[in-house]
């Protein structure tokens, strides 16, 4: 899959746990990126941050090994640039209805 279009799906993902249409991460990739989500949106979307956070947590309740630091979900290309990825983000949220 193409950088962007594999940028595009996490984004959509995100958007989706955010909006309530899903409840938790599937996969190593999901979960690290929900929670790094959830940590930048933390001040701006306090209540869209928690439901990303929760979204990754049910899923490292089993698997806490493979929860990452964020220089390596970037080094791994999960997400290429922490501004950009958060600006995108914010920008679906917003056009999506995602205010809190």
């Amino acid at each position: 899959m193409p950088a962007r279009d594999f940028e595009d799906d996490l984004l959509e993902k995100c958007v989706a746990v955010a909006r309530g249409e899903r409840e938790s991460a599937t996969s190593q990739i999901e979960a690290n990126v929900f929670e790094v989500a959830g940590s930048i949106l933390r001040s701006k979307l306090p209540i869209t941050a928690e439901k990303l956070i929760a979204a990754a947590e049910s899923y490292f309740v089993n698997c806490p090994d493979q929860r990452l630091k964020v220089v390596e979900v970037v080094r791994k290309q999960w997400i290429y640039e922490l501004s950009r990825f958060r600006n995108r983000l914010m920008r679906l949220l917003n056009e999506r209805g995602v205010s809190k």
